[in-house]
């Protein structure tokens, strides 16, 4: 008897916390829409990103800052976003309001980046684990414009990486 009551409220303060946890998200979710429409005010956020019918915010600076944030950081010069060549390079956590959909991408899954005047839209073409030591995956590129996303793995030497091809640009105008 006693086994079946503190299994019961095993699983009572189990589902508390994957309710809480799934709230979390959404509360998450629903505050980067709401703080995209405040960005064209005050300019505090350099842009966003979607995939997979999720968006984050994207800031350039200070690495340790905008990571705990649960920002996605652009690691290369902003203005490459809007160059004709180049490699965009993101980094962001893999938890729960970062990266956690990054391993859900396929090749020919669609990613837009925005800097809130235009969405560019790119197609990933490759995906794959590299070891922290490889920094290739930072070398810019001057024949084509690309995409670069980066988040950890559960192994720290590790990071997991994925790679699009730009396609177009939209303006928001």
């Amino acid at each position: 008897m006693l086994k079946k009551i503190v299994s019961l409220i095993l699983i009572t303060i189990s589902s508390f916390f994957i309710i809480n946890n799934f709230k979390e998200v959404k509360d998450y979710d629903d505050n980067v829409d709401l703080l995209i429409e405040k960005n064209n005010i005050n300019r505090k956020y350099d842009g966003y990103i979607s995939f997979k019918n999720k968006k984050w915010l994207i800031k350039y600076g200070d690495y340790n800052e905008i990571l705990n944030q649960n920002l996605v950081l652009m690691i290369s010069n902003k203005e490459t976003l809007e160059s004709e060549y180049g490699n965009i390079i993101l980094a962001g956590h893999n938890n729960k309001y970062v990266f956690s959909n990054l391993y859900k991408l396929n090749k020919d899954d669609e990613i837009i980046v925005s800097d809130f005047n235009y969405e560019y839209l790119f197609k990933v073409y490759d995906i794959s684990k590299v070891n922290i030591k490889n920094k290739s995956i930072l070398d810019n590129v001057y024949d084509k414009k690309i995409l670069t996303l980066i988040t950890c793995t559960s192994n720290n030497q590790i990071r997991y990486v994925v790679t699009a091809k730009y396609i177009h640009t939209i303006s928001h105008n």
